[in-house]
Parts: C-alpha cells; sequence; structure tokens
C-alpha cells in the first residue's frame, strides 16, 4: 500500500538518511562520552569576558560592560546558568546536531546514506572539533549556525516548487541564522553578501519575476541587517562605538605589531609600552603573543584611555602603518592566511594533566587527513576561479560556498594574526561538503563513462 503524495524512491531516501543519522550520532555520543569521561571542560582567556556578558544581561546592568563581545554565546551561557560543565554538554549536543545537518546536506545531493555516513563520520570523530565542544568558547556555537544557514539556503535555491509564503519564510530564516551567525563571531558578518548574490544568481526560472526578489531579498537582509544594527546602536548607546565588538584595534595590532618599531612618534603611548611587554615576553618564554594585552596596563596608567579609546588609536595606528609599510603588512597577512588553513584542536582538553597522551597522538595522525582536504579544496577553489575567468559555468551552489571560506581566510588574516587556526573551525564543515561533493562528482563521472 502506498501513500498518497509519496513514492517509493522518498521512502527509501529518508530511509538511508535515517540509516546514516544513526551511524553518525551514535558515534559522536561514544567518542564524546570517552571525551568527558577522560577530560573536565576547559576555560580560555576569552571565556571570562563571554561570563561577565552573560552576567550583565541577567542582571540588565551593563554599567562596567566595554563593548567586547558579541551577545549570542553569553546567551547560551546563560541559558545553562553559567555553569561550565552545563555549557560543556550543550556544546556537544551542537556539535552532534551540526554532523546530523551534514549528512542531510550528503545525501540530499548524492542520495547515497553509505558515502554520507562516511563523510558525517569524518567530521563527528575529529578530535579539533570535539576539542572545541569541551572549551567554553563560541567556536562550536557559530559552527553550528553557519551550516544551518548554508543548509537553508541549499533549499531556498534547490529549484524546487514551493509556495510563495514558503519561500519568503526560508529566506527570513536565512537572514535570521546569518545575523545569528554574525552575533556569535563578528568575522562572519560578511556573509549575509554573499547570500544576497547567492539566492539572486541561483533562482530557477519561475522565481525571475520581479515581485519576488522585492520580496524575497527583503526577507533575507531586513532581518540579518536589522538585528546587527541593533547590536551596533546598543554599544553606541552604552560605550560610545558603533560596531558588532568595540576590540577591532587590539586585534589589528598582532598584524601592525611585527612592525611596532616602526610606529611613528605621536604613537610613542602605544609603541613604546608595546615594545616593553615584547622583550618582556622574548626574555621569560622566548616567544611573543598578543603583546598588546601586556602594554595596555602601563599604557592606562599612562594616558587614562579607556578600553574602548585604545582600541580606536590602535586601529588608526595600524591602518596608518599599513599604508605606510604595505610589504610588511602583505607578509603578515600571508602567514595569517597560511596557518587558516593548518587545522587546529584546542590543546589543553587533549592534554592529560598537562602531558601529551593518547588523544595527542591520535590528533596527530588524523591531522594529516584533514589538512589534505583543505588541500584539495584550495585546489577547487583554484578551479572554480579559472572557470570563472574563462566565463565557463560554476557548479551552481559551490561557487558560492568556496566564496564564503575564501572571503573568510582573507578577512581573518587581514585583521589578525595569531590563532588563526581557530577562526578556520566555523568554515570546516562546508570545506568538507565542498570536497566530499567534488569526490561523489568525479567518481560518477568515471563510473558513467567506464
Amino acid at each position: 500500500m502506498s501513500v498518497p503524495g509519496c513514492d517509493s524512491k522518498d521512502f527509501s531516501v529518508l530511509g538511508r538518511a535515517a540509516a546514516a543519522l544513526g551511524v553518525v550520532v551514535a558515534a559522536g555520543l561514544v567518542a564524546r562520552v570517552l571525551m568527558v569521561m577522560s577530560r573536565p571542560p576547559v576555560s580560555d582567556p576569552d571565556t571570562a569576558s563571554y561570563v561577565e556578558l552573560a552576567r550583565d544581561i541577567r542582571l540588565m546592568s551593563f554599567r562596567g560592560w566595554d563593548g567586547a563581545r558579541t551577545p549570542v554565546y553569553p546567551l547560551l551561557l546563560l541559558a545553562g546558568g553559567c555553569n561550565l560543565d552545563t555549557a560543556r554538554i550543550v556544546q556537544i549536543l551542537i556539535g552532534i546536531a551540526t554532523a546530523s545537518i551534514l549528512v542531510l546536506m550528503v545525501v540530499r545531493r548524492t542520495q547515497s546514506g553509505v558515502f554520507a555516513a562516511m563523510v558525517g563520520l569524518a567530521y563527528v570523530l575529529d578530535l579539533g572539533q570535539m576539542s572545541f565542544e569541551s572549551a567554553l568558547m563560541s567556536e562550536t556555537l557559530c559552527t553550528f549556525f553557519l551550516l544551518a544557514s548554508v543548509f537553508v539556503l541549499d533549499h531556498i535555491v534547490s529549484g524546487r516548487q514551493m509556495s510563495e509564503r514558503e519561500r519568503l519564510a526560508l529566506c527570513a530564516t536565512l537572514g535570521l541564522l546569518t545575523a545569528v551567525t554574525a552575533l556569535t563571531r563578528p568575522l562572519y558578518s560578511f556573509v549575509i553578501v554573499i547570500y544576497f548574490f547567492a539566492v539572486r544568481g541561483l533562482a530557477a526560472p519561475w522565481q525571475a519575476r520581479t515581485r519576488w526578489w522585492a520580496a524575497s531579498l527583503t526577507a533575507l537582509v531586513a532581518p540579518a541587517a536589522g538585528l546587527m544594527l541593533a547590536w551596533c546602536a546598543f554599544n553606541w548607546l552604552t560605550v560610545g562605538y558603533f560596531g558588532l565588538m568595540s576590540t577591532v584595534g587590539f586585534g589589528l595590532s598582532n598584524q601592525s605589531g611585527e612592525f611596532m618599531e616602526m610606529a611613528p612618534d605621536r604613537y610613542a603611548a602605544i609603541r613604546d609600552p608595546y615594545l616593553r611587554a615584547v622583550r618582556r615576553q622574548l626574555a621569560t618564554s622566548g616567544s611573543r603573543f598578543e603583546p598588546i594585552f601586556d602594554a595596555a596596563p602601563e599604557i592606562y596608567r599612562e594616558t587614562g584611555w579607556s578600553d574602548v579609546e585604545l582600541s580606536r588609536r590602535l586601529t588608526r595606528m595600524s591602518i596608518e602603518m599599513f599604508a605606510s609599510h604595505p610589504l610588511l603588512y602583505a607578509q603578515g597577512v600571508s602567514r595569517a592566511w597560511i596557518r587558516f588553513w593548518v587545522p587546529g584542536a584546542y590543546y589543553d582538553v587533549l592534554l592529560n594533566h598537562g602531558q601529551q597522551g593518547l588523544m595527542v597522538r591520535l590528533w596527530r595522525l588524523q591531522k594529516p587527513f584533514f589538512f589534505g582536504i583543505n588541500i584539495l579544496f584550495l585546489l577547487l577553489s583554484g578551479s572554480c576561479l579559472v572557470r570563472w575567468v574563462r566565463r565557463r559555468p560554476n557548479a551552481g551552489l559551490v561557487r558560492y560556498l568556496v566564496a564564503l571560506v575564501l572571503v573568510a581566510s582573507l578577512v581573518q588574516a587581514a585583521m589578525e594574526l595569531g590563532e588563526n587556526s581557530r577562526y578556520s573551525v566555523p568554515t570546516y564543515p562546508v570545506v568538507l561538503y565542498v570536497v566530499s561533493i567534488w569526490a561523489w562528482d568525479l567518481r560518477r563521472r568515471y563510473s558513467a563513462a567506464a
């Protein structure tokens, strides 16, 4: 007996998807239970500022607020009572949900449950991703929202007939997810531009009416722009800084700090304490890491500036130095961009009482595989660019996903020089999806030729 409106193919695909999801979720839960039993959650230096904002939101008092964080991750902490163990469990569930979305996307594209399960396992058993789930920081949550937005975008541009109300609802959902992603990690505020062109460029013929564009693109942009501008306005009213976060200058100083001795004398109040902090770090540890935070207390004492004022002056100084020394800046950007593609893990989670044990050895075995995935993605990106230059047809949605990841890699490199591999964590399931679809299509073409 058949169900009206459904055929055997629909049930077959649903069955394969359910089987793949069952395998991936079960494997992910087992791996994470072992992680929880062997490792406690780890607080990052950033964790305290997230907890502080969560408490400010709970008390609705922002007297000491400095505009350093965006609100989404603090809201997650607040929902768990700012309990680190609770937050870790929630992040683990979010990580498994991210793997489930990836499986559904691969099944939809390939109709293969086995292949989708393989891709899902590659993600859900990634010790790098698992380590960030056990660290109290925003990477895991941002990864989920970014991939969820890609999932909705794929649904919008699939070409499937749907009612106008359903299309508008999906566009509004995409805009909302884009805003939430940016309010989790401000680096991804550019994503709305990629999605705007994706929705416009991948329209099916039946979507080509002007009325559809006016309504759908408004439904996409309005919630994204509205929420981001609302947070910028909140920062302006509370700390006098119009932006998603007030610490842009601190990040830029990691680039300009590479040649801080060349800063003009008018920035001596920053330059001299910064260079003293660098010398102290080199004397004690033999390396340097974000010296501006070591130099900041001295700068505050000497100048009386606030965090926001120092960030403004660091931004102005850095931009002037980049313009005056473009080759030095380009070298720093190149180093940061290369680091983006090196798979990262939160080592404090993987270490066993500070010692390198089984987890670290397993990660070192996994790392070359994930690095190879990144290299394949870059090769595919080059292929997409060549096809675009030659004005040949590109692979639909894939070219916009390639653009998303490449723009993220370039923006973070221009803004920061330090732990750049952290910034690639949210984009990794997108990279894995693109490479997997390319591998599947390549296999299908060779099978057809044979």
